[in-house]
């Protein structure tokens, strides 16, 4: 008979990715928000959403700082580890995403969520780009999870702007336009050179999709207006989906990985960029892009929650890598 795993062994194996699974939830929530201003149908199953994504974050940080107590080695080295160290900026971004969601409720607990947030996403960056101005790093290793980082800096100014931090979002966005310009073409040299990867990686090419998003919003937030350069961002943004999103199926027919959340985070930055895009443009075609892709949206986002607590349940989310 095969021994049952301890709980502290279980801890052990938790994966940094496991916050995935907040920023997917939380960004499907806010995308029914969008929405919501357009069909108001949307206004009550957004807030649930969003509440189940905070429920969510709790119950994924006990578990992590868990591990943090019970195998600070085990975190240790996921963030020396030369392409999971990517993963970290997941925290940030799903503290900045919940500081979205609270904002209409409490400013105060939305500033204290996106302090910490922009904190994280501060030390991350620094610490990332003096490794690698000491240490360098391999091409073998670089993965669409570097970009992780830079997407936590260019959604400061979403929550900078409106709190009246307005000196640090412009410098945020700017840290996160130059590293995601920068790693950009080598990421996707290496993707088109070397498609062939480990399954369970497949699924990171999606996060290609979030960067001219997330950055679209960024700029609008800070400007106030819609420019030309608005129009590339949130175009490039629906060219990346364009890229990507085929590749789901075949992902879906894989053994269900934590990797597989990569796509919704992402996918929820495009349809958010096309909503505020069609309110600002006028190109009302978009709501229909983007109420389609709300729908498919909430059809991904269940099914990875289906299989997460369905690997949670028989005790096989969490094993050795």
């Amino acid at each position: 008979m095969e021994r049952i795993r301890e709980p502290q062994s279980i801890l052990k194996h938790v994966p940094i990715p496991i916050f995935a699974s907040v920023m997917g939830i939380s960004g499907l929530g806010l995308t029914w928000r969008s929405l919501s201003q357009t069909y108001s149908v949307f206004t009550a199953p957004a807030e649930g959403v969003l509440i189940a994504g905070g429920l969510v974050f709790a119950g994924v940080g006990a578990i992590y700082v868990s591990k943090i107590l019970l195998h600070p080695d085990a975190v240790k080295q996921d963030l020396l580890h030369p392409v999971r160290h990517g993963f970290a900026g997941q925290v940030p971004i799903s503290l900045l995403l919940l500081a979205e969601a609270a904002l209409p409720s409490s400013q105060i607990l939305a500033g204290i969520l996106a302090g910490a947030g922009t904190v994280l996403t501060a030390a991350l960056t620094a610490t990332t780009w003096v490794r690698w101005s000491r240490t360098g790093f391999s091409l073998e290793h670089l993965s669409p999870i570097w970009v992780v980082p830079p997407i936590a800096c260019l959604m400061v100014p979403l929550l900078g702007v409106r709190l009246g931090w307005t000196e640090t979002s412009w410098f945020f966005f700017s840290a996160g336009l130059l590293q995601w310009l920068v790693l950009l073409p080598l990421i996707v040299q290496r993707t088109l050179l070397n498609p062939a990867g480990p399954v369970f990686l497949q699924p990171l090419q999606a996060i290609l999709m979030a960067p001219p998003a997330v950055a679209f919003l960024a700029h609008v937030a800070l400007t106030g207006k819609l420019q030309e350069v608005d129009r590339i961002l949130v175009y490039a943004s629906l060219l990346f989906a364009v890229w990507v999103l085929p590749g789901l199926p075949a992902v879906i027919r894989t053994p269900f990985n934590w990797t597989w959340w990569a796509y919704a985070m992402p996918m929820a930055a495009v349809l958010l960029a096309l909503q505020e895009y069609a309110h600002l443009s006028g190109v009302m075609a978009l709501h229909w892009v983007g109420l389609a892709g709300g729908v498919l949206l909430a059809f991904l986002v269940g099914l990875l929650a289906f299989h997460s607590i369905s690997g949670l349940l028989k005790g096989t989310l969490f094993q050795p890598e």
